[in-house]
């Protein structure tokens, strides 16, 4: 207002106007006019306020100026405790309780509590020991009394387990392995298995079981391992022995305990009239040996052609010759031989020989030929027979059925002055064995002759006028009588 019986003015907040106010004499204020523009009090800077703002007076330009009101921090709006827009926030936990992720809706409070470094301490066991009895007496320092520490001692001191509970433990440990959660991993820390690993057997007490337990370098280092190919090769050659520890067959020696393996009773029993010797004595005249060391030539018959020759040497000397003429035959044969039979299993052949010279460009048999072939002549690989065919230094098992033959290189080369100790053994008339030097070198179960009665001959040919000779040091065949 301006000088004396200048109007008053105030703001209708209903009507959103200025109203002017009057005095009387008395003092009395009365209602002048009501207007609706800031324009009828004049000096005002603009004539329509906005809401909530107030006159101030502008001394540069001598007018009243309406100025809105400096607004509050629009963040303070949200506070949680007292915006007028608060936000939600989660109750926090306490430690030992699960710490929950929280929804969408709610904002964790500063107070809340991460426990992932610390679960250890809200194990229900260790939580109860840690309060009991108020082991925590001082708020700041949290230093425990000494009456509490003794509390937490008993606390723990009671949760340990019994003497038959911690051998339940044990007995569990031992039933499950490693997978059992109560295994210490104490137990399989590298120092540990190295320091079990390196107990030595003789560092124990003796075992209860001597009978069955395995002693061998491979366990305890005490002797080595035995092979067990070789303790099944044994047990198979042992397997098919039919009489005795050590014994091949009834007719045969054999050791029938473990007490008459006894060297000193075993040397006994074959003094003069002792009973092994007895037995070997008794068995000869079980059977039958045909034997040829040329103590006498007797019985064989001499088959040459050309330059062809025998020599009666001496003793294990007989000598069968081709001389240089080229197909020459030096031979010599026995008669028809009633316990010759090389297919049965009672009638093993056996002959030794040695070449003399080179054995190339030469062909020589040892041969069991068919009753009824021409003796003097010289064997072919298609007639009935069973034996050894030795073609230029290379030794051949042969056997023929009168049609065909079969024949198998043994893989020996008979060269010059080189002995060969054959042996062929019968299965029956099923299949022939033929040995080298006690090697079996083949087995033939085709184009076997079906005779039973055959003779010996024995001979060599040349093909190339170079003399070749073969020394038959002996043969032998045997049967039971």
């Amino acid at each position: 207002m301006k000088g004396a019986g200048s109007k008053l003015w105030i703001y209708d907040t209903d009507n959103k106007v200025w109203v002017p106010l009057a005095g009387t004499s008395e003092g009395a204020m009365s209602i002048h006019a009501i207007v609706e523009s800031l324009d009828d009090i004049e000096d005002v800077n603009v004539p329509t306020p906005g809401d909530n703002e107030a006159l101030t007076w502008d001394a540069a330009t001598s007018k009243w100026i309406p100025e809105a009101p400096v607004p509050a921090a629009h963040k303070d709006t949200h506070d949680p405790q007292d915006g007028s827009d608060p936000l939600d926030t989660a109750a926090p936990v306490k430690v030992g309780s699960a710490n929950a992720v929280g929804t969408s809706h709610s904002l964790a409070r500063a107070d809340h509590v991460h426990e992932r470094e610390h679960a250890i301490y809200t194990d229900a066991a260790a939580k109860a020991a840690a309060v009991q009895a108020g082991a925590i007496t001082d708020a700041v320092t949290k230093a425990p009394t000494h009456d509490a520490v003794y509390d937490v001692k008993a606390t723990a001191d009671a949760a340990m387990p019994s003497a038959d509970d911690a051998a339940a433990a044990v007995a569990a440990m031992g039933a499950e392995g490693d997978a059992n959660p109560l295994n210490h991993a104490k137990y399989t820390d590298a120092e540990a298995k190295a320091q079990a690993e390196g107990a030595k057997l003789d560092a124990h007490a003796a075992p209860d079981d001597t009978t069955t337990n395995d002693a061998t370098a491979a366990l305890h280092g005490l002797m080595p391992k035995v092979d067990k190919g070789k303790v099944d090769g044994i047990s198979a050659g042992h397997e098919a022995l039919t009489t005795g520890v050590h014994g091949v067959g009834a007719g045969y020696v054999a050791e029938t305990s473990v007490e008459n393996l006894d060297l000193a009773s075993h040397e006994a029993r074959h003094q003069v009239l002792g009973s092994d010797r007895l037995k070997i004595l008794l068995n000869l005249l079980n059977a039958t040996i045909c034997l040829t060391d040329w103590t006498t030539r007797d019985a064989w018959t001499d088959y040459i052609t050309g330059t062809g020759a025998v020599t009666w040497q001496a003793i294990l000397d007989m000598l069968v010759s081709s001389g240089a003429t080229t197909a020459s035959i030096g031979s010599l044969y026995t008669g028809p031989m009633g316990a010759f039979s090389p297919l049965s299993t009672d009638y093993p052949w056996g002959a030794r020989i040695q070449m003399m010279t080179a054995a190339t460009t030469a062909e020589a048999w040892v041969v069991a030929r068919k009753y009824g072939v021409t003796p003097a002549s010289f064997p072919s690989l298609t007639e009935a027979h069973i034996g050894w065919r030795l073609l230029n230094g290379d030794l051949f098992a042969s056997n023929g059925d009168g049609t065909n033959g079969t024949q198998t290189d043994t893989g020996i080369d008979l060269s010059q002055y080189v002995t060969a100790e054959l042996l062929i053994v019968g299965t029956g008339g099923t299949s022939i064995a033929f040995y080298v030097d006690r090697v079996l070198k083949a087995t033939h179960t085709t184009n076997l002759p079906t005779e039973w009665t055959y003779f010996c001959w024995l001979g060599i040919k040349n093909s190339n006028g170079v003399a070749r000779i073969m020394r038959i040091i002996k043969t032998a065949w045997g049967l039971e009588a």
